[in-house]
Order: structure tokens, then sequence, then C-alpha cells
């Protein structure tokens, strides 16, 4: 929903981050390639490849530093498509995603040290 991320993006941005916004699958991938981001919001639900392929895409192939992947969604559990438990996010936050809990996170995330070569 693209007002969703557009008031996500504003509240971030008040706080200091600097923010893309994809609306597609396949557009997400092609801005973490040009983006480099830190941090991945990602729908489950995505047109054109999911929040799925979405995250292995850019664990693979764009950003194989350590990211911090966080699923947005409507969807209840933490169930991958196959009905495994997911683990292709290090978080999951049920719609509507609170910014304040996101701005946490990550915030949360950057105070750990990181292993260059994890995630």
């Amino acid at each position: 929903n693209l007002d969703s991320a557009e008031s996500m993006k504003d509240y971030l941005e008040l706080h200091g981050h600097t923010v893309e916004i994809a609306t597609s699958g396949p557009a997400g991938i092609a801005a973490a390639a040009s983006f480099l981001p830190d941090v991945v919001l990602c729908d489950l639900g995505l047109p054109g490849l999911d929040g799925y392929g979405v995250v292995e895409e850019i664990r693979k192939s764009v950003r194989p530093m350590p990211t911090l992947f966080v699923a947005i969604s409507g969807r209840g559990g933490r169930r991958g498509p196959d009905g495994e438990p997911d683990k292709a996010f290090d978080y999951y936050l049920l719609k509507p995603a609170d910014p304040a809990r996101v701005a946490q996170l990550i915030a949360a995330d950057r105070a750990l040290p990181h292993d260059p070569t994890a995630r």
C-alpha cells in the first residue's frame, strides 16, 4: 500500500533515516541494487515476486552483507510459503506496522556488533 509506505517513509526520515520505496518485488530488488540498504522492510504479498523471493535475491546477489530484513504482512504466524518456520526474515510485523516499533528494531540492530559474513 503506497499510502502506508509513504507514511512509514515520512516517519523514518524524521528520525534520520534515508528511505527508498519500491512497490513490486522486481522494483525492490532493483532499488536494493542501487540503494544498498542496511534495512529492508518488505511486504510478503508483493506483485511480480513475493517478499520471500525478494529477500532471497537480495541476500544472494545484491547485498551479501549484513542487512536487517523485516517482513510486514497481513498474514498471521511466522511460516514460510512451504509451511516451515520462516527463516528468511529477522523480524516479522503484522500490518499495520507501528513506525515506532520499526524504528526500535532498527536502533536495536545497529547497536549489535556485526560479523560481515553473517546473515
